[in-house]
């Protein structure tokens, strides 16, 4: 237990994920009030917000625990500081805790769709698309030369799962656009974050870094493609003018990748404060009764 819990300390930031997990579960109880410019109140039952919240954090943290396990073998090199390789927990049982957490994965969406048969259909569509992510979609090798389409297969997964936030409270959230809106919003802020948090240009070659394989002008359109992706979503939620300057203020930093690069821990940094404002964005919008 006590290598379990050294592993799950060092990998699993759990206020991060409580972040992550609460905001997507407040956004989808929000979601249908913004047409009303109604400042929110939390008349909801606790656990009509607690159900997402634990299966988004669930989902982060299985998440994790399948990228330690798949990247084991470049990390015994190109970070040997972290818990498998310095051996605190084996490869094996890594593997047989991923297997036991995707069928609780696969209980957890069978025991929400007793109550809510769409948001027990959406939770189990991320469970099964987060077995095709840790197979690699049995393409591994293919894959793996293809960085950018690597992390679109990877984070197209947030869809669903910010469907599932939103039948939970409203069974009926897939018919609505601005359901549609909310989810690239997210979708848009999570891939954004992940080519900012892989732009230090003196990584180890095994990590392969945008910057290394696609170089510094191709790594910022593709971000600026993903800022536009959460603009367009903010457009789609009425949410542009409390979105839009923090998706500028992102374009101007990864203007850094080409006149600092060193500076990468400050776009990381920010992208990360950005993806939090993106998932927050639509209670924050009715608290702040800026909505449309």
């Amino acid at each position: 237990m006590g290598a379990w819990m050294t592993f799950l300390k060092e990998r699993i930031p759990a206020f991060s994920y409580l972040l992550l997990a609460t905001g997507l579960a407040a956004s989808g109880v929000a979601i249908n009030r913004l047409s009303t410019s109604a400042v929110l109140e939390w008349q909801v039952p606790w656990i009509v917000i607690a159900i997402p919240a634990v299966g988004a954090f669930f989902f982060f943290a299985v998440l994790r625990i399948m990228d330690e396990y798949k990247d084991y073998d470049k990390d015994r090199i190109a970070h040997p500081q972290r818990p498998l390789p310095r051996a605190v927990l084996a490869p094996a049982q890594v593997a047989h805790a991923v297997n036991l957490l995707a069928i609780a994965m696969l209980v957890y969406a069978f025991a929400v769709g007793l109550a809510n048969r769409p948001a027990g259909l959406g939770y189990l569509l991320v469970t099964g698309y987060l077995w095709l992510m840790y197979r690699e979609f049995y393409v591994s090798a293919w894959l793996s030369d293809r960085p950018i389409l690597y992390a679109a297969s990877h984070q197209v997964i947030l869809l669903p799962l910010c469907y599932f936030s939103a039948l939970v409270f409203d069974a009926n959230a897939w018919r609505h656009a601005q359901t549609f809106s909310f989810a690239i919003t997210v979708l848009g802020a999570f891939f954004t974050y992940e080519i900012c948090r892989k732009l230090d240009p003196n990584a180890h070659p095994l990590v392969q870094t945008y910057l290394s394989h696609y170089g510094p002008a191709r790594t910022l359109a593709f971000a600026v493609c993903t800022v536009a992706l959460s603009a367009v979503g903010a457009l789609g939620l009425g949410l542009g003018p409390l979105l839009w300057p923090l998706e500028a203020i992102m374009i101007a930093l990864l203007a850094l990748v080409f006149i600092a690069p060193d500076r990468f821990k400050t776009v990381e940094s920010v992208a990360s404060v950005s993806l939090a404002l993106h998932v927050w964005a639509v209670p924050l919008s009715l608290w702040l009764n800026v909505a449309p």
